[in-house]
């Protein structure tokens, strides 16, 4: 290149101090209200009156996943309506839960349900709190602070009847044998966070454990799987 051509390069670069910007905040500010069949998600920000004639969810999420416009979310709220047609869950576990959406949706969904969820991240289990707070489901809802490398603190022998998993592929196959215990008989299993090329590598690892694939959802190249435990 030409030493004019580096001059006038180096003229237009500037560097300025962002440190103090609010990346998160303004991340945030850009969230619109989410519409689902049943319910709509929306957070703080939005100040306007909000006329959908559906139950409204308060939901921030700024500094946790799980907005409810991700295709991965989406497949999961998909599935749980799938389900509310066939089953009438006692519990459900939500692993991964990030901003709660899943645990709340589930909780709305169904009135007698008992709800545990669980991350790895202690800001997505503090906001998964307070969105849940915020809907008055802190009484249908617990929520834990997971191992890192193990996704619960202790050994038990809890089932739950729905389990949901919206978490990295590579996890959902590391983990199968942990997960695949906590599912009831006949029981449901939810899987998602899967790019649709990875799909045969989830099944193959869940096929072991009695898991039979009800449905796949596929929504922008991502794939949300239905199981059921076969007794």
């Amino acid at each position: 290149k030409s030493k004019d051509n580096n001059h006038s390069l180096s003229s237009d670069l500037q560097i300025k101090n962002i440190s103090s910007y609010d990346w998160l905040g303004e991340n945030y500010k850009s969230f619109q209200p989410i519409e689902f069949d049943s319910f709509v998600f929306y957070a703080d920000h939005i100040k306007d009156n909000l006329k959908y004639k559906k139950n409204m969810v308060k939901l921030n999420s700024s500094d946790a996943f799980g907005s409810g416009s991700h295709p991965t979310t989406k497949g999961c709220i998909i599935s749980l309506d799938l389900l509310k047609k066939k089953i009438k869950p006692m519990n459900m576990l939500d692993i991964g839960c990030g901003s709660g959406v899943l645990s709340i949706y589930g909780a709305l969904t169904w009135k007698s349900i008992h709800i545990l969820g669980v991350d790895i991240d202690q800001l997505s289990i503090l906001r998964s709190l307070k969105n849940s707070n915020q809907n008055k489901l802190n009484n249908k809802i617990k929520f834990e602070l997971a191992d890192r490398y193990k996704i619960f603190k202790y050994n038990d022998n809890s089932k739950f009847d729905i389990v949901v998993a919206n978490i990295i592929s590579s996890t959902l196959i590391n983990a199968s044998k942990e997960i695949s215990l906590k599912i009831s008989k006949n029981g449901y299993l939810i899987l998602s966070g899967i790019l649709t090329k990875q799909v045969n590598k989830i099944l193959s690892a869940y096929n072991s454990y009695k898991l039979i694939l009800e449905k796949k959802i596929t929504i922008d190249g991502w794939t949300t799987i239905i199981m059921r435990r076969n007794g």
